[in-house]
């Protein structure tokens, strides 16, 4: 019996059934329910909400409410749900690992730190770019060194970020060139 048929058969006996059941939560309604349970777990003290956080993420939750909460985090950070955070950054989806990172470095410099180290060791390109941008917001001799590291290997990355910074100077330039002009005194 193929798998085809089997569905067929699910979907088949399911209708015979004669069974009401209430019509699912449409996706972006059950998005928001979760992301508004993890956002007001994640503002609410207490070691109650924090637990009912962890079991909801460890359980799943659709990525987007993960990004929600994500986000939230990054506002207001809660240092003993940093654990959640870590776990996120090495989540499938890689939109999820970014805003994981950006919100694990807003909890402080050590924990900037770790996570440009974790970002620059990523597999996904984005997310190493993502290491040089969140180096350069959250400057420190560690992160220089693990985005130094970084680019030792990734020889595309180091190309990108040379051209980057070379686009960078020639605007600063521009903007000083701007700036003499204005304050020449007028004749």
């Amino acid at each position: 019996m193929t798998p085809e048929a089997i569905c067929l058969a699910f979907v088949l006996g399911a209708a015979a059934s004669g069974h009401d059941r209430a019509a699912p939560l449409r996706p972006e309604t059950e998005v928001a329910a979760v992301s508004a349970h993890l956002i007001a777990w994640l503002r609410e003290p207490g070691s109650t909400s924090a637990d009912a956080l962890r079991e909801r993420v460890a359980r799943g939750a659709p990525p987007a409410a993960l990004i929600a909460m994500l986000d939230a985090f990054q506002q207001a950070p809660r240092v003993e749900l940093l654990d959640v955070v870590q776990q996120l950054a090495s989540y499938r989806r890689v939109d999820v690992r970014a805003r994981a990172l950006v919100a694990w470095a807003a909890a402080g410099p050590s924990h900037s730190d770790r996570a440009i180290a974790a970002a620059a060791t990523d597999m996904a390109p984005s997310i190493r770019r993502l290491a040089l941008a969140l180096s350069q917001r959250h400057p420190s001799a560690a992160a220089e060194v693990h985005v130094r590291e970084m680019l030792a290997h990734d020889a595309a990355l180091a190309a990108e970020a040379a051209a980057l910074q070379d686009a960078t100077a020639d605007v600063d330039e521009a903007a000083l060139d701007d700036e003499i002009i204005v304050l020449e005194p007028e004749s």
